[in-house]
């Protein structure tokens, strides 16, 4: 999500010849990560393994557009399965992201472009759903182009990428050496496009992958933890116009310096472990 948000927002690098092309319009991801172990150095019974698949929809509207600003709104879902195997008194676990998506674009400055979204929403596990299982995400840059083929993108971000709800920075340089050639070098999720053809896009990728929900314990309801996931993924992939506006996705590679927690205020938790790295596939369709 924050990476298309960044994406919209540097897209127009003011080359008109330029093959790489512009924003993620909507998409419908699947990823599947091969399944891996983990352990509790403090806990050696807590031993076993997980896999996980994952669901990724995100589809951000235009509402209005003129000569300065483009305001959009839509839906923002994602669905993320745990199988666990060998952890005692854990089952598995299915959690959601459930939210809405609104923003704008301005670009009524000459060479400054700004975004922000607001992303109200559940990140819970819904089955019991109240206050704790709602919150909202936050994205904002601004950027600015330094020459025909440079811009520069600073912001902030509110979020839970890392795993926790945090407020970070975001910065970089978008650099296009070439028309075919796209360095979306933006901290935390640095890009390299290549479009050799105007149907075909491959890339390589770094970024991070974690998350939070609100869960109930499945044995007592009642009780509620924070299910936390730290992660990264590097890969490479490509997209391959099928037709129109319509790329098919394909794209893989590590997810690695990953960690599972399960636990609430009261310093009560349910898993705490470190997982071995392990491999990713993602594929699905993006309309550009």
């Amino acid at each position: 999500f924050l990476g298309s948000c960044l994406l919209s927002l540097c897209a127009r690098a003011e080359q008109a010849e330029s093959l790489v092309p512009g924003e993620v319009a909507a998409q419908a991801l699947g990823t599947y990560v091969g399944t891996s172990d983990l352990k509790d150095p403090e806990t050696p019974s807590q031993k076993g393994t997980v896999g996980l698949y994952e669901i990724s929809i995100y589809a951000p509207l235009p509402l209005y557009e003129n000569d300065a600003w483009q305001w959009f709104a839509g839906p923002f879902y994602e669905m993320h399965r745990f199988t666990f195997d060998g952890i005692e008194n854990l089952d598995d676990f299915t959690l959601y992201s459930a939210a809405v998506s609104a923003g704008a674009i301005y670009t009524g400055l000459d060479r400054w472009e700004l975004a922000a979204s607001l992303t109200p929403g559940f990140f819970t596990d819904f089955r019991k759903t109240d206050s704790e299982d709602f919150k909202t995400l936050f994205h904002g840059m601004a950027s600015w182009q330094y020459s025909k083929s440079v811009r520069l993108v600073g912001g902030v971000a509110y979020d839970t990428a890392f795993g926790k709800d945090e407020l970070y920075p975001v910065g970089g340089v978008r650099w296009d050496p070439t028309p075919s050639l796209s360095l979306q070098l933006v901290l935390p999720e640095p890009t390299v496009v290549w479009a050799p053809s105007d149907g075909l896009i491959l890339h390589a990728h770094l970024l991070p992958a974690g998350g939070m929900w609100n869960v109930r314990d499945t044995t007592h309801e009642s009780r509620e933890y924070d299910f936390k996931e730290e992660s990264w993924r590097a890969g490479v992939g490509a997209e391959l116009r099928v037709g129109g506006s319509v790329w098919v996705h394909l794209s893989g590679g590590m997810d690695f310096e990953r960690e599972y927690r399960i636990e609430n205020n009261d310093e009560d938790y349910l898993l705490k472990s470190a997982v071995d790295d392990t491999w990713y596939v993602r594929a699905g369709v993006v309309l550009r």
